[in-house]
């Protein structure tokens, strides 16, 4: 009996850290905010390094173990993170190392925990809750440029994890530009529009995510979006 009831406490120690952090800090049931919903207190949560280890601790328990029978995926943490994406890693100019670390492995534990989902409607729900911000896409790394190979992980490769997961599960089969059959379409379209806002006149050329936009960006756009991408970035000589 005292596998089944470790097990049992076990089940209910994950359901409760999920379940607590996402109850307790009012986490929307959806990928994006619904009228009168709001992640304020999450964010709040997320200004303190102690906040980013425990939302770092939640994105290793959303996907139930196996031998878990009966306990869905909790998402909840995963979409908010998402939401929030280009506020939680902004510029990291003027941050300490400390928060460049932890946040860093942040975006490992949410790279991960994008990785273990296997349902495709839960990816396209992950697309959808994705928000690059009011800067659009900041494809930059800490202190270093967004092509260096052994720069910390940050924003870029959150989302390069996403749409690498994306084309391994088929999902940039169902893009379209205009019918957006699902929240994959609709949510690539809206990071198109980023991109192509992101590459204006004057970005600086260092942080324009070329590895990003080559291997994975590029494999989710239609043919004409395809073309209009490489043309700017030819017109920008990156």
């Amino acid at each position: 009996g005292k596998n089944i009831e470790n097990e049992e406490t076990l089940k209910q120690r994950r359901t409760w850290l999920a379940e607590g952090l996402r109850a307790s800090v009012g986490l929307s049931e959806n990928p994006e905010l619904s009228k009168g919903e709001s992640d304020r207190v999450f964010l709040r949560l997320l200004e303190r390094n102690k906040g980013r280890v425990l939302a770092a601790r939640c994105l290793q328990i959303v996907q139930p173990p196996k031998e878990m029978k009966g306990v869905t995926p909790n998402y909840g943490v995963m979409w908010a993170l998402l939401r929030h994406l280009g506020g939680i890693f902004k510029h990291s100019e003027g941050m300490d190392d400390e928060t460049v670390k932890v946040l860093s492995r942040l975006a490992q534990a949410l790279m991960a925990a994008i990785d273990s989902v296997s349902s495709p409607t839960a990816l396209s729900d992950a697309m959808l809750a994705l928000k690059v911000g009011k800067k659009g896409v900041a494809f930059f790394a800490p202190g270093e440029n967004a092509s260096d190979k052994d720069r910390k992980p940050w924003m870029c490769d959150v989302i390069g994890a996403l749409l690498a997961r994306g084309a391994a599960l088929s999902l940039h089969e169902t893009v379209s530009d205009d019918k957006h059959s699902n929240g994959w379409s609709e949510g690539v379209s809206r990071l198109y529009d980023d991109l192509q806002a992101f590459l204006v006149d004057g970005v600086d050329i260092k942080s324009v995510p070329v590895p990003l936009i080559g291997q994975h960006v590029i494999k989710h756009l239609s043919e004409a979006r395809k073309d209009a991408i490489q043309k700017r970035m030819l017109e920008l000589g990156v």
